[in-house]
């Protein structure tokens, strides 16, 4: 099995956030999320961007990890990653290091084991190599400063059929329609709610919750801009076409208003929540995707369809 680019940050992220079926190695660890998708500005005007940053204070640990679902890597960047002392993790990614004398940093590039080998050759011994199949892990190149951790990522195991969650659902290389996937039930979730509005960093604290926040800039960018693009034209589509009866954007503004709200007649209601379905399924056929993809919408169930 092979994943992408996205499919392997949720792999990584899963190792962190307690899910059905999969290993717990990095919470276990004690490990804290501190940065997806953030480029952080070092003093000598460096930009280092791992797809994830993360520590284990208690262990004195930080990972740098670049998730690669080719055979290729960036050795400039990996050149960059090496480079990053204790101390600039702590004043620049804001990561709490106790002793940046006793502090070690882990260089870790996570990729599909089917291209291990070519990850593990490019690397040069200068980073470790994570290789998953989906269901096993493999370590190659150098060795990791968490003795604990590779030996839990050596043993570990995900269950059979056990796809990693999305907790980054989307990013700024999704298609529109896979984007919408995850825009429209959040749009009608916040209408079931009662909310008179939304905007696009509401809609994304709701589909990324569990990272929206760490995927914020620290000053040098982040992938979140990206990713706000991506929202943002799902949602602006959505005013100005299959939407439109229901929601308009306030003008040069990134805010949405609900025009109405569901009725409270519960008969109508189902029928106004059929109606919205329907409308998610014409706007995913405009924007490129299944017409026949079903969008699990609030307090519609398969049987009232």
């Amino acid at each position: 099995m092979e994943f992408s680019h996205l499919g392997l940050v949720n792999v990584a992220l899963a190792l962190r956030f307690r899910q059905p079926g999969w290993p717990d190695c990095l919470l276990s660890g004690g490990y804290l999320l501190h940065a997806v998708g953030v480029k952080i500005r070092l003093p000598d005007a460096r930009i280092v961007h791992p797809d994830i940053l993360a520590s284990s204070p208690s262990r004195g640990i930080g990972l740098l990890i670049e998730v690669k679902s080719g055979p290729n890597l960036d050795h400039d960047q990996l050149g960059r990653m090496r480079s990053v002392s204790p101390t600039e993790l702590r004043e620049h990614a804001y990561i709490q290091v106790n002793d940046p004398d006793t502090f070690k940093i882990g260089v870790l590039y996570l990729c599909n084991t089917v291209h291990s080998d070519s990850i593990e050759k490019a690397v040069d011994g200068q980073a470790t190599v994570l290789g998953f199949d989906g269901r096993k892990f493999q370590l190659a190149g150098c060795q990791l400063p968490d003795d604990e951790l590779a030996k839990a990522l050596t043993n570990a195991s995900v269950a059979s059929d056990h796809q990693p969650l999305g907790i980054v659902p989307f990013d700024d290389e999704s298609t529109d329609s896979e984007v919408a996937t995850h825009v429209v039930p959040a749009v009608v979730a916040a209408l079931v709610r009662g909310e008179g509005q939304l905007s696009v960093d509401g809609i994304l604290h709701e589909t990324h919750r569990l990272c929206c926040d760490v995927m914020q800039s620290t000053g040098a960018g982040s992938e979140l801009r990206g990713i706000r693009r991506k929202a943002s034209f799902v949602l602006r589509t959505a005013a100005t076409e299959d939407f439109s009866p229901w929601l308009k954007q306030v003008e040069r503004q990134p805010i949405y208003r609900f025009r109405k709200a569901l009725s409270a007649d519960r008969a109508q209601r189902t029928r106004e929540l059929k109606s919205l379905q329907k409308l998610g399924r014409s706007l995913f056929e405009r924007l490129g995707g299944d017409v026949q993809l079903h969008l699990a919408l609030p307090d519609l169930d398969e049987g009232d369809e």
